[in-house]
């Protein structure tokens, strides 16, 4: 049992302590754990920089569904170049604690094993 109680432990601080939450979509600017963004396929740098023509590719980080549009060659709806993108933090907000941004989150936190 106590083998069960520390591969669970590990498995959790691998996916949520040691896995940052808030870091955005190059492309849609949702909000994704750093394990769930990838960096741009080399095959797809070219079609991404039709839509983004002044940024740096190697810097772009897309979550999966992203990567999905444009490896089929397709570019996402919710494209921040659309103007789909958060706006800036208002001044005078009180500091969050983790619990409080996962509840106001606009991105579902879901984690498949």
């Amino acid at each position: 049992m106590q083998n069960h109680w520390r591969s669970a432990d590990k498995r959790f601080k691998t996916l949520f302590e040691a896995n940052p939450f808030g870091l955005s979509c190059s492309v849609c600017d949702r909000l994704w754990f750093e394990r769930d963004l990838k960096k741009v396929k080399h095959r797809n740098i070219s079609f991404l920089q039709t839509k983004f023509p002044d940024e740096n590719m190697t810097e772009f980080s897309l979550c999966s569904t992203c990567s999905k549009s444009i490896d089929a060659n397709k570019i996402p709806t919710l494209l921040r170049s659309n103007g789909f993108r958060y706006p800036p933090k208002p001044s005078g907000l009180p500091l969050l604690d983790l619990i409080s941004i996962r509840l106001i989150s606009p991105q579902t936190v879901a984690k498949s094993s």
